[in-house]
């Protein structure tokens, strides 16, 4: 997997998303100051679309669960599922994020619930059906070889396990910031659960009405 910058990026940060190349964006994306980055995942106007504390909602109670965040950045979901006592893997190819998200987990006393763990581009470093729940947002479309990465996420899951993908939906819904990743980076619905059922997924849920600008995916 040739991804340049971070497996966690955020794309609506102001940069160029016009080439079909996903690379050069990812490798544009990390020449972004690294505070910016932080300061754009932890908007408050990503609370407002993207819903976080909705989309935990839907997993149920999660106290004691195995997650694994995929791409986890800030840690933006996974110290939301921590604090609901999950037991997370805050999982990212960027050690700065990593760094970032083990300080803030010290300072928000999350530390027994959350685990940091540095992966490469081309696999979540799963173990043999170890989690219940493995959750990827805003990060599907950048990963490339994907049959073959969510081979390992399902290796990974539980028998009963889920995978949870948020992303952007196409087309792109009425309104919608000119901020956000380009409609030509984006991979509809049909396209995912395509590659999903190649990777040995069976069942899935496809939401479009839970949140204004993405859809929801849920996948056993």
């Amino acid at each position: 997997m040739r991804i340049i910058a971070l497996i966690s990026i955020l794309t609506f940060i102001s940069c160029s998303h016009n080439s079909h190349n996903h690379g050069h964006a990812n490798k544009v994306m990390n020449q972004k100051v690294f505070e910016k980055l932080v300061e754009a995942f932890e908007s408050p106007e990503r609370e407002s679309y993207q819903k976080p504390n909705l989309i935990i909602a839907s997993m149920g109670n999660i106290k004691d669960k195995q997650i694994i965040d995929i791409g986890a950045g800030t840690g933006y979901f996974s110290m939301r599922m921590a604090k609901k006592g999950a037991v997370v893997t805050h999982a990212d190819v960027d050690q700065r994020f990593l760094d970032y998200a083990e300080k803030r987990a010290k300072e928000l006393k999350l530390s027994q619930n959350l685990i940091v763990k540095k992966v490469p581009y081309d696999s979540p470093l799963m173990g043999q059906s170890q989690y219940d729940y493995a959750i990827i947002v805003n990060t599907y479309h950048h990963i490339e070889e994907r049959v073959e990465y969510f081979r390992k996420v399902k290796e990974g899951l539980k028998p009963n396990g889920t995978l949870i993908i948020v992303d952007f939906k196409k087309p792109a819904a009425p309104s919608e910031p000119a901020k956000f990743p380009s409609v030509e980076m984006r991979i509809s619905t049909q396209q995912i659960q395509e590659e999903l059922a190649q990777a040995g997924f069976m069942q899935f849920k496809v939401d479009n009405n839970m949140l204004p600008y993405q859809y929801v995916i849920k996948a056993n």
